[in-house]
């Protein structure tokens, strides 16, 4: 028994288009290993390195709180770089996408569940986060009333919604040009804060400097690893769709 192919015409992707969640094919993923990179520092240095190390201070102090960080942050970059690596740069396929063989077609519905809460979730908490930062400068600078603070800081939550998403409803093209920008800026700031802290305080004060909220050693320290462990696996939400823009696996390793 035989079967007659009929050829027709085929939908094109215009290129760089990463938006209609096809498989993208290598002509397309455009990304160097190190526009990756920064897209991915742009990300883990102002959440992971400024909002869960702030957390992680509740319960270890620096040495103890970076030792955690660093293991918890490993251990579940780990994991998520397996289940979400291979298949992405190879397939050019975006994280729920990749759990169809798995779950089935009905049942990466799941997965689509999954991403969309933590990303809602998450992308809600740095908002809020970025509206009361902004106020507290505005407000050290004098340019802001104390009594007004409030207001102002869901204002530039609100603002800061529409800035991303304007950013972000441009496609990958958007944020492979913004995303080196954005990295090294913010990493100069980090770099700035911890000098200022050196400056003010010296290195022994910081180390001797205790947990703001201690139990005990042991639970402290499964704690702080834990906060890395879990907030980490929130990579694989959107893993997919920034890997699949890098032509290998190897590119997207060290990122």
């Amino acid at each position: 028994m035989g079967l007659a192919l009929k050829s027709g015409p085929v939908a094109k992707i215009p290129p760089g288009d990463a938006s209609a969640g096809l498989p993208l094919p290598l002509h397309q993923r455009t990304w160097s290993g190190f526009i990756l990179g920064a897209v991915c520092a742009t990300a883990g240095v102002a959440t992971w390195s400024f909002v869960v190390g702030g957390s992680t201070a509740f319960y270890l102090d620096a040495r103890m709180g970076t030792a955690a960080m660093l293991a918890g942050g490993l251990l579940g970059q780990f994991l998520v770089t397996l289940a979400g690596v291979p298949a992405s740069t190879k397939y050019g396929i975006e994280t729920v996408v990749s759990t169809r063989p798995q779950l089935g077609v009905r049942g990466s519905n799941i997965a689509l569940g999954v991403v969309f809460c933590t990303t809602l979730g998450w992308n809600i908490v740095l908002m809020i986060f970025f509206g009361r930062a902004m106020a507290s400068v505005l407000e050290l600078l004098g340019l802001l009333d104390s009594s007004s603070k409030p207001l102002v800081s869901t204002v530039l939550s609100v603002a800061g919604v529409v800035f991303v998403w304007f950013l972000v409803s441009r496609g990958a093209s958007s944020l492979k040009q913004a995303g080196p920008v954005i990295a090294v800026v913010i990493t100069l700031m980090a770099v700035y804060l911890f000098i200022l802290l050196v400056k003010n305080h010296g290195i022994d004060a910081i180390f001797a400097a205790q947990p703001l909220a201690p139990t005990d050693r042991l639970v402290n320290y499964t704690t702080g690893i834990e906060i890395l462990l879990v907030s980490t696996l929130g990579w694989w939400t959107y893993m997919g769709g920034i890997v699949r823009m890098v032509s290998t696996g190897r590119k997207a390793i060290l990122p």
